[in-house]
C-alpha cells in the first residue's frame, strides 16, 4: 500500500479504545458521537482509489457468507435475491423457534405460522386470526417423514394418490397419532398436511421442522396475496413477513380425505 495511503487510514482513527471498540462490533455511527473532523476522514478514506481496490473484494466475499444459508431448488444460479432469502430464512426460523409467529409465502397466499408444538404460540395466532379454535389447522412440511410424528399413514393403496399430488397445492385429512395436540385438530379426529411445493416455505420447514399453516387473514375475509394486504387484513401485524414472490397456484390448495378421496374444499 502506498505510504500516503497508510498515513490517511492511521490519521482518521482519533476515537479513544472503547470508542474503536464499538465502532468494531458494528453498532451505528449514529449512536456514537463522532467529530465533523472524523466523518471527513472516514470519507476521504472511503474515497481513497487504493483503499477501494482492496475493499471491493472483501466485500464481494462478505456477501457470499452471507447467502450459503440458503437452500435453493430450481434454479442454481447465486443471485443476489437467493442471498437475501438466505438471510431472511434465518431470521423467519429464529422467531418460530421462540415462539413468535410469521407471515411466509405459499403455493397460492400468504400463511400464517409457526411452531405446532408451542400452544402459546398456536393459541395467539389463532386469536390474531380470530379463527376458533375447534376448527382445526393445516401443517406443512418439507417432506412426508416431518408429518409422521402428527399423522398415520395409510395403507399403500390409499397412500398413491397422496403421494402423487406431493410437494403441491393439495392438502390431505389424515387419521391423527394418540398424542397429536388437541390445540391442532380441534374437534376433528383427522390433521390435515401437506408436503408443500413452494421452495421458500420448504427450505423454511427445513430450517425449522412443520409448520402450522393458516391462510394470512382474518376469519371470513379475503387471503391475502401481498405482504400489504397481510398487514390491513389482520388486526396487528405477525412478528415477522417474509417477503417473497407466491407460488403458481391461482386459489388455496385443494384439501381431500385421505381415507375416502372426499373432496372438503375444492
Amino acid at each position: 500500500m502506498p505510504a500516503a495511503c497508510w498515513k490517511r487510514m492511521h490519521s482518521c482513527n482519533k476515537a479513544s479504545p472503547a470508542e474503536s471498540n464499538r465502532f468494531e462490533s458494528g453498532f451505528s455511527l449514529a449512536k456514537t458521537p463522532r467529530s465533523p473532523r472524523f466523518f471527513w476522514s472516514i470519507l476521504s478514506l472511503l474515497c481513497d482509489p487504493c483503499v477501494l481496490a482492496r475493499s471491493i473484494p472483501l466485500c464481494a466475499r462478505s456477501l457470499q457468507d452471507a447467502g450459503r444459508g440458503m437452500v435453493r431448488e430450481g434454479s442454481k444460479s447465486a443471485t443476489a435475491s437467493s442471498r437475501r432469502y438466505g438471510l431472511k430464512l434465518r431470521l423467519a426460523a429464529r422467531w418460530v423457534e421462540s415462539g413468535g409467529i410469521i407471515a411466509y409465502p405459499t403455493e397460492a397466499v400468504f400463511g400464517l405460522g409457526c411452531d405446532p408444538l408451542n400452544p402459546d404460540a398456536v393459541h395467539r395466532l389463532l386469536d390474531l386470526k380470530r379463527r376458533p379454535a375447534h376448527k382445526g389447522l393445516i401443517l406443512i412440511a418439507a417432506d412426508v417423514s416431518q408429518l409422521l410424528p402428527f399423522v398415520e399413514l395409510l395403507p399403500d393403496a390409499l397412500m398413491r394418490p397422496v403421494l402423487a399430488s406431493w410437494p403441491g397445492p393439495v392438502t390431505w385429512l389424515f387419521p391423527t397419532r394418540p398424542d397429536t395436540p388437541d390445540w391442532l385438530i380441534g374437534s376433528h379426529d383427522t390433521l390435515a398436511v401437506r408436503v408443500t411445493a413452494h421452495a421458500l416455505a420448504a427450505s423454511l420447514c427445513r430450517r425449522c421442522g412443520p409448520l402450522v399453516s393458516t391462510s394470512a387473514n382474518q376469519a371470513g375475509s379475503h387471503p391475502a396475496r401481498t405482504p400489504l394486504e397481510v398487514r390491513l387484513r389482520l388486526p396487528e401485524p405477525p412478528d415477522l413477513i417474509l417477503h417473497a414472490p407466491l407460488g403458481d397456484a391461482d386459489r388455496p390448495s385443494r384439501i381431500l380425505d385421505a381415507r375416502t378421496g372426499r373432496a372438503i374444499r375444492v
